[in-house]
């Protein structure tokens, strides 16, 4: 398996090989396997298939564009946690399962995106702290911000030294 490299645009291997040059056992049943619905591939920030980049929807993702307000994420979490008692990183990857099971993928979308301008917004408060010395506010802004990173993960950051920048 390999993915281009966007530098300069060259195949890189994932290390998908065993040794001997032989194909790992699922790549080789994938190559094996026929489609049996094939389709194409939905457009995205990448373009439909064959297609390259696409800057503007690229841009509009970044920016937020179709976020919804920020309440919306209090909401959709009490739908997935009533009683408030799992952590915000894994109540916000739940409830956005919920919503793209029961409100489809747009509403999936705007609240991936209302995550996203959360997120913006803590790492900002978070560098605003930093650059000011206190690394006990930032790094409670970082712990905010990586709720809003809806991948699975439960980091959690922990200042070291007293907490303010000499």
């Amino acid at each position: 398996m390999s993915m281009m490299d966007p530098e300069n645009e060259e195949a890189i291997s994932t290390g998908d090989q065993m040794e001997g040059g032989g194909q790992s056992q699922q790549q080789g049943q994938a190559q094996q396997a026929p489609a049996q619905n094939p389709s194409p591939a939905p457009a995205g920030p990448q373009g439909g298939p064959g297609q390259g980049p696409n800057p503007k929807m690229i841009a509009s993702m970044l920016l937020g564009q179709g976020a919804g307000q920020p309440q919306m994420i209090d909401q959709a979490g009490k739908m997935v946690d009533p009683h408030g008692q799992l952590g915000d990183d894994d109540r916000n990857l739940l409830a956005l399962h919920q919503v793209a099971q029961t409100k489809g993928p747009q509403a999936a979308w705007q609240l991936m995106q209302t995550h996203r301008m959360a997120y913006n917004a803590k790492t900002s408060l978070g560098y605003a702290a930093l650059q000011a010395g206190n690394i006990n506010a930032a790094t409670d802004a970082a712990n905010q911000a990586s709720a809003h990173v809806l991948d699975g993960s439960n980091v959690k950051f922990h200042a070291v030294g007293g907490g303010r920048r000499r």
